[in-house]
């Protein structure tokens, strides 16, 4: 399953395999053109179009759902980069397992992160979280003001024990 973020939209499925359901608005629900979440075509050092998360509200975030129930081993990888004006701030990502979340990665803005750094590729094996209900997610622990983190090329690669060869 995979979502390039070609269009203003939270529906895409650019990948050989389909996602669940389209991507879920956390702290608002205000659309993909609007807000502290939203799919933007241009805007920044990121070639667009390109999912971005505002990190000054506490809770803001995205989630995708994805079955994964017939996988045998599974690897989410993006590429993402930072855009700042202050210093601080975080965004967690999540696996959830059908049960609970599971933190895969705690960014810190401004140390984690690199202004100008275009396309920082990241990989996590997300076997452990292969379920019906599988799903990802980005979410602000804290509000940090002027922050934003831009994702790109966002997909779940797996193999399955329904064939040979894996989708994505």
């Amino acid at each position: 399953v995979r979502d390039e973020f070609n269009s203003v939209a939270y529906s895409g499925n650019d990948g050989t395999a389909s996602w669940t359901s389209d991507w879920q608005e956390l702290g608002e629900a205000d659309g993909a053109s609007l807000g502290h979440v939203e799919v933007r075509t241009a805007g920044s050092v990121v070639e667009g179009p390109y999912l971005a998360i505002d990190l000054s509200i506490l809770g803001t975030g995205i989630s995708r759902q994805v079955d994964l129930s017939s996988a045998t081993s599974a690897t989410l990888s993006f590429v993402y980069e930072q855009n700042t004006s202050s210093a601080g701030g975080q965004i967690v990502l999540e696996a959830f397992d059908g049960v609970s979340w599971n933190t895969l990665q705690t960014y810190n803005i401004n140390s984690d992160f690199y202004v100008g750094t275009v396309g920082v590729s990241q990989s996590f094996d997300i076997s452990a979280s292969a379920d019906a209900s599988s799903k990802i997610r980005f979410r602000t622990p804290e509000a940090a003001t002027g922050d934003e983190i831009y994702l790109d090329n966002l997909q779940i690669e797996y193999t399955s024990v329904l064939g040979t060869g894996g989708s994505t």
